[in-house]
């Protein structure tokens, strides 16, 4: 009969697909991957403008050749993002800022923060050769660093939290495809992204760091806190008022993504390089094959320069002259040598009275 032929297609047809994806976890992947509504326009982006008809994109691994009734294959990166977001967060945005991308903010900050700390510690010889100030924290003042250890850990582990759940609710009201693989395989888009987050930072840090000096009652009550440290250590990078550490650390750092509409990706990748440039910022060590220390390090000891963090903005408005008239300016570059940088450009003989 008509519906036992039509009962046996539906069966054949139901095992056909069950055979091409042979679990749950891959078809969520391909959903998320070539279901999008962009997909489903007919339109491209990303990795797939790049593919042939019989290709198909994948995160960070570009393209693979499609074959009937197979998926397509995932790369390294996009397997774990794959188990974070639909394991670990259970496919929930909320969950994902404050559970996965909390914990590497985390880590990073942990383990780039805790070697410099060992160095602050046991203070080797070969690490003081690299000093941005020599003979600063020597030894390290252990009732000043409990200090700091304390309020660092609130400022990381209860404000970045909470920021992280709001930052979430923010990029999902905006629309941030944080489900599909094409928006973060396109180098360009990341580029802009990119250019968009940093520039961002710039203007954000420089003018609300800025209003912290300008202002006395802010200096006073706020900024004075993170100024404790005239030599800083890497820690201290977060050590400051909650109200500094949410408006000039966090906000900053957060409004490029959201702006530019970035996958939450490119937000890891970028928490990674904010975070370790600011820790290697506060370190006060210029080691070689790392970014330096020496502008904000010199901000720290002369309270009213370099403001910002690229340099620009303090160039436009001038308060880098103290910063250019001294040696620590050209000192202000990574090296790729073990001879240290205050050897290299040694300071200036002092004249004769």
């Amino acid at each position: 009969s008509r519906s036992g032929e039509r009962s046996c297609e539906l069966t054949a047809t139901a095992a056909a697909a069950a055979a091409a994806v042979p679990s749950r976890r891959r078809g969520r992947a391909n959903r998320r991957a070539h279901d999008s509504p962009r997909a489903e326009a007919g339109g491209s982006s990303g990795c797939g403008s790049w593919c042939g008809s019989d290709e198909r994109p994948i995160a960070f691994g570009c393209c693979v050749t499609a074959r009937a009734g197979s998926a397509p294959a995932m790369g390294p990166v996009s397997r774990l993002y794959e188990w974070l977001l639909e394991d670990v967060a259970k496919g929930d945005m909320i969950l994902f800022f404050c559970g996965p991308v909390f914990a590497w903010a985390s880590l990073v900050y942990l383990t780039v923060g805790g070697a410099f700390l060992v160095l602050d510690l046991l203070e080797p010889a070969w690490s003081r050769r690299f000093k941005v100030q020599p003979g600063t924290n020597e030894p390290l003042d252990r009732a000043k660093l409990w200090r700091a250890i304390r309020r660092v850990t609130v400022n990381q582990f209860v404000i970045v939290p909470v920021m992280l759940y709001l930052l979430a609710h923010a990029m999902r009201a905006r629309g941030n495809p944080y489900k599909t693989a094409e928006i973060y395989t396109d180098p360009w888009r990341i580029a802009w992204d990119l250019v968009v987050i940093v520039a961002c930072e710039e203007v954000g840090f420089y003018y609300t760091h800025r209003l912290a000096h300008d202002l006395p009652f802010l200096y006073k009550h706020v900024h004075k806190i993170h100024h404790e440290w005239t030599s800083p250590i890497a820690i201290t990078a977060v050590y400051a008022h909650p109200i500094e550490h949410i408006f000039s650390n966090l906000v900053p750092i957060a409004l490029g993504p959201f702006v530019a509409g970035s996958h939450v990706i490119v937000l890891m990748l970028w928490a990674a390089v904010a975070i370790s440039s600011t820790l290697i910022s506060h370190s006060g060590y210029h080691l070689p094959f790392l970014s330096s220390p020496e502008k904000h390090d010199f901000h720290h000891k002369y309270f009213n320069v370099n403001y910002g963090t690229l340099g620009l903005l303090d160039y436009l408005h001038g308060t880098d002259v103290k910063f250019r008239k001294n040696v620590a300016f050209l000192r202000d570059h990574a090296f790729f040598s073990l001879t240290p940088m205050r050897e290299q450009i040694p300071e200036p003989a002092k004249r004769a009275a």
